[in-house]
Protein backbone atom coordinates (compact mmCIF):
# COMPACT_ATOMS: atom_id res chain seq x y z
CA UNK A 1 0.00 0.00 0.00
CA UNK A 2 1.21 3.67 -0.28
CA UNK A 3 -0.40 6.75 0.83
CA UNK A 4 -0.77 9.86 -0.47
CA UNK A 5 0.97 12.40 -1.27
CA UNK A 6 1.05 11.01 -5.21
CA UNK A 7 3.27 12.32 -7.67
CA UNK A 8 1.88 13.58 -10.95
CA UNK A 9 3.24 9.88 -12.19
CA UNK A 10 1.49 8.19 -9.93
CA UNK A 11 -2.16 9.87 -10.44
CA UNK A 12 -1.61 8.96 -13.93
CA UNK A 13 -1.12 5.46 -13.27
CA UNK A 14 -3.79 5.50 -11.11
CA UNK A 15 -5.89 7.44 -13.70
CA UNK A 16 -4.99 4.59 -15.87
CA UNK A 17 -5.35 1.39 -13.64
CA UNK A 18 -9.57 3.36 -12.92
CA UNK A 19 -9.90 3.30 -16.66
CA UNK A 20 -9.23 -0.51 -17.10
CA UNK A 21 -12.28 -2.10 -17.84
CA UNK A 22 -11.28 -5.53 -16.61
CA UNK A 23 -10.51 -4.43 -13.33
CA UNK A 24 -13.00 -3.62 -10.19
CA UNK A 25 -12.61 0.59 -9.51
CA UNK A 26 -11.65 2.27 -6.07
CA UNK A 27 -14.84 3.69 -5.01
CA UNK A 28 -16.12 5.35 -2.63
CA UNK A 29 -17.25 4.00 0.56
CA UNK A 30 -20.34 6.55 0.80
CA UNK A 31 -22.23 6.43 -2.08
CA UNK A 32 -20.29 4.02 -4.90
CA UNK A 33 -19.21 5.59 -7.47
CA UNK A 34 -15.84 5.51 -9.04
CA UNK A 35 -12.89 7.92 -7.13
CA UNK A 36 -10.54 10.21 -8.88
CA UNK A 37 -6.87 10.50 -7.67
CA UNK A 38 -5.12 13.54 -7.03
CA UNK A 39 -1.80 14.49 -5.39
CA UNK A 40 -3.80 14.11 -1.66
CA UNK A 41 -5.45 11.13 -2.40
CA UNK A 42 -8.73 9.44 -3.97
CA UNK A 43 -12.07 11.89 -3.96
CA UNK A 44 -15.49 11.54 -4.74
CA UNK A 45 -16.64 13.72 -6.93
CA UNK A 46 -20.74 13.08 -6.16
CA UNK A 47 -22.11 16.39 -5.48
CA UNK A 48 -22.35 16.57 -1.53
CA UNK A 49 -20.23 13.58 -1.00
CA UNK A 50 -16.75 14.72 0.87
CA UNK A 51 -15.34 11.29 0.51
CA UNK A 52 -11.53 10.61 0.83
CA UNK A 53 -9.37 7.88 0.80
CA UNK A 54 -5.31 8.04 1.38
CA UNK A 55 -3.81 5.06 -0.19
CA UNK A 56 -3.82 2.67 -3.32
CA UNK A 57 -2.45 -0.75 -3.71
CA UNK A 58 1.29 -0.37 -4.73
CA UNK A 59 1.00 -2.15 -7.81
CA UNK A 60 -1.79 0.65 -9.04
CA UNK A 61 0.53 3.08 -8.09
CA UNK A 62 3.68 2.32 -9.60
CA UNK A 63 1.77 1.07 -12.75
CA UNK A 64 2.85 -2.75 -12.61
CA UNK A 65 -1.01 -3.62 -12.68
CA UNK A 66 -0.71 -3.22 -16.53
CA UNK A 67 1.69 -6.47 -16.46
CA UNK A 68 -0.99 -8.33 -14.59
CA UNK A 69 -3.59 -7.17 -16.95
CA UNK A 70 -1.50 -8.11 -19.93
CA UNK A 71 -0.53 -11.44 -18.84
CA UNK A 72 -4.48 -12.30 -18.34
CA UNK A 73 -5.22 -10.73 -21.42
CA UNK A 74 -2.70 -13.15 -23.13
CA UNK A 75 -4.04 -15.61 -20.65
CA UNK A 76 -7.41 -15.37 -21.98
CA UNK A 77 -6.38 -15.74 -26.04
CA UNK A 78 -4.76 -18.73 -25.21
CA UNK A 79 -7.78 -20.15 -23.74
CA UNK A 80 -9.91 -18.72 -26.40
CA UNK A 81 -7.70 -20.40 -28.86
CA UNK A 82 -7.62 -23.41 -27.29
CA UNK A 83 -11.34 -23.49 -27.04
CA UNK A 84 -11.91 -22.83 -30.82
CA UNK A 85 -11.65 -26.72 -32.10
CA UNK A 86 -13.96 -27.92 -28.90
Amino acid sequence: MIKAPWTTAQIENLRKRQAEPTLHSYTCDDCGNDLYPTEQGWECYTDGCNYTQDWAHTSDVTGEFQSLVDFRKHLDSKIDASLEGI
